[in-house]
């Protein structure tokens, strides 16, 4: 709130009768903003980078507080040094039109998804002699799966 409208406000109150004294010491406001964003307790991300956080207190203390979690009060961009600004890769961070920073995740091959094990290459005990049933390399008990695999055979033969 700036000297005019305080002033303005202040009339406005001496013509209904209310003395406008407390107006003076109204605490000054202003607009911070946010330079890392804000996660909720799953990891997702509830508020973007950059967004504004309208109307905080000016005192330094309070500052202080939401400055710990990257809530500063000026906007980030790449010449901002704080850890949220200096950790963001600025070449791939896109800013919208209400100044949100989005960094796209780069997808990683898994080194696992880029090996095929060539013909032959799988232990006989994971595949079936039956049929073309293998069991999964991840599976915690193979053995255990490839015999529960085999009992269906059975019922099947015997029904």
């Amino acid at each position: 709130m700036d000297l005019a409208e305080r002033n303005r406000l202040k009339a406005e109150l001496r013509k209904m009768g209310i003395k406008g004294e407390y107006l003076d010491s109204w605490q000054p406001r202003e607009d911070l903003w946010r330079h890392k964003p804000q996660l909720n307790n799953n990891g997702k991300e509830i508020k973007p980078a950059g967004a504004v956080v309208p109307n905080q207190p000016s005192d330094l203390d309070h500052k202080m507080r939401l400055a710990i979690r990257g809530i500063l009060p000026w906007k980030p961009d790449k010449t901002c040094m704080c850890k949220g600004c200096r950790e963001r890769d600025w070449d791939r961070a896109i800013i919208n039109d209400e100044g949100h920073i989005s960094v796209p995740d780069v997808a990683e091959e898994s080194p696992f998804e880029a090996f095929e094990a060539p013909e032959g290459a799988l232990p006989e005990r994971l595949k079936c002699d039956d049929c073309d049933y293998v069991v999964k390399a991840d599976n915690k008990r193979p053995a255990a799966s490839l015999r529960l695999h085999r009992r269906k055979h059975k019922e099947t033969v015997a029904a």
